[in-house]
């Protein structure tokens, strides 16, 4: 880094930032609040203005009003200590380096598509946002059209960035990490850099200390560790949910049908499977264990089906009966929707869907019913489904259930499959009933994935 008149002594996460700001064209520094991410995005923006001439680029938040508020007079102080010179013209909402001719431009990016091209037009050599997480990624992939200032060498063209710890359906997460789970890459070739409340020797130790002993376990995992992950917020709706208790690795057993209920829909297509273990000599042994789920995104009919019944085959070959369960308006012949949703099902896929028109009120305590009595069980990896257990599936001010388009899908497809088979709270052993009555379509195959 360049040091003139005050000397800017990076801390080691800091440096790992300015280091990775050299090699990959977009940096994320994600940590916890008090970190040094902002000390250390505004260096990189002097350092890229200083070592590049006349070089053009943007210092952005979510709004104009925030960056002038926040991070601007960090910057200009920086600036004034450093004794740096430059010329601040408020009007143009620009800042000048006279000794390189460098032009940073001072900009609220927004909250909404319609300031999409807020930059359009500019050739940029870099692009310096605060707390990304903010701004929608439509209008971040717009930056990176904008980095291509010629003047500028390849390794100074760059967009870089702090965020404050998103849970992981943010666009942010899957942004920089991808989701491997539905085989999507990261949107481009990014570098992150995690820093933890430690990583500032700065920070006074009462802070830290006050942070630690305030601060609910989840609120420690973002704001004092920086992980990223699920804060729970407003009125959960199972509230009995515990990890400790009803997250645990289990097991496909074949000796049981295997159902899979699903949540169809083209934004976020859901589903889960799921297992009943019950037998009739021994109550104690009742249970329900979901044993996967998946989470789709923007996806036809078919090629959702397409995607569970490849998954089935794949993970569970030995199921001699799978149960496919749905949405109960579905099934419903007489509107154009059900009539659809038949179409592909059945004749496409000759899948029979089992449905069971339940209020959703009593759905949901069938599911409350079976946590509160520890028979349901959910394998770590349905990460989804966790989050929307601990309290992305909540209810508003008024006590109704929040369609926030995200976590109801997941808790959608959950309880489709237990109206049908754990129906009031309550597990019925299934297998007798299949020996006798299922025994023809089980030989025909009728039940297995296509």
């Amino acid at each position: 880094m360049i040091e003139i008149g005050r000397e800017y002594i990076p801390t080691p996460v800091q440096q790992e930032f300015h280091n990775a700001c050299l090699r990959y064209p977009v940096v994320i520094f994600v940590g916890a609040v008090g970190a040094g991410k902002t000390t250390a995005l505004i260096w990189q923006v002097i350092d890229d203005c200083l070592a590049v001439r006349y070089n053009r680029g943007v210092l952005a938040k979510q709004t104009y009003e925030d960056l002038e508020d926040a991070l601007l007079p960090d910057l200009l102080l920086e600036l004034e200590l450093s004794k740096i010179p430059y010329h601040h013209y408020k009007r143009r909402r620009c800042l000048v380096f006279p000794q390189t001719g460098s032009v940073v431009h001072l900009l609220g990016l927004g909250d909404t598509i319609k300031h999409l091209h807020r930059t359009k037009g500019m050739n940029l050599g870099f692009v310096a946002i605060d707390q990304i997480e903010d701004v929608p990624r439509e209008v971040v992939i717009f930056q990176l059209t904008r980095l291509r200032l010629p003047n500028v060498p390849a390794n100074r063209r760059h967009l870089f960035a702090t965020a404050n710890p998103v849970p992981e359906d943010h666009w942010l997460y899957e942004f920089v990490y991808g989701d491997p789970d539905r085989g999507i890459p990261p949107a481009v070739k990014s570098y992150v850099v995690r820093a933890t409340l430690d990583d500032n020797p700065h920070l006074p130790e009462d802070y830290k200390n006050l942070l630690t002993q305030s601060l609910s376990d989840e609120e420690k995992e973002r704001y004092v560790r920086g992980e990223f992950g699920f804060l729970p917020y407003g009125n959960r709706v199972f509230p009995m949910f515990d990890k400790n208790l009803h997250v645990f690795p289990v097991e496909f057993d074949e000796k049981y049908p295997l159902i899979i209920g699903m949540d169809f829909g083209y934004r976020h297509p859901a589903a889960v499977w799921v297992q009943v273990v019950s037998e009739p000599e021994d109550e104690a042994v009742r249970k329900v264990i979901v044993l996967d789920e998946y989470f789709g995104k923007d996806l036809l009919l078919d090629d959702f089906i397409g995607i569970v019944k490849e998954r089935t085959s794949a993970y569970y070959p030995k199921a001699e009966i799978v149960f496919w369960c749905g949405d109960p308006f579905s099934a419903a012949q007489k509107t154009s929707y059900g009539e659809a949703i038949q179409e592909t099902l059945r004749i496409k896929h000759n899948i029979p869907l089992r449905t069971r028109r339940v209020p959703v009120d009593q759905s949901v305590n069938n599911v409350a019913g079976l946590l509160r009595q520890r028979r349901l069980l959910v394998h770590p990896k349905c990460k989804i489904l966790i989050k929307a257990l601990q309290g992305g599936y909540r209810r508003d001010e008024y006590g109704e259930i929040v369609k926030d388009g995200f976590y109801d899908h997941i808790v959608d497809a959950l309880r489709y499959a237990l109206d049908v088979f754990a129906p009031f709270g309550s597990i019925h052993s299934i297998v007798p009933a299949l020996n006798r009555a299922f025994r023809l379509k089980r030989v025909l195959g009728q039940f297995r994935p296509t």
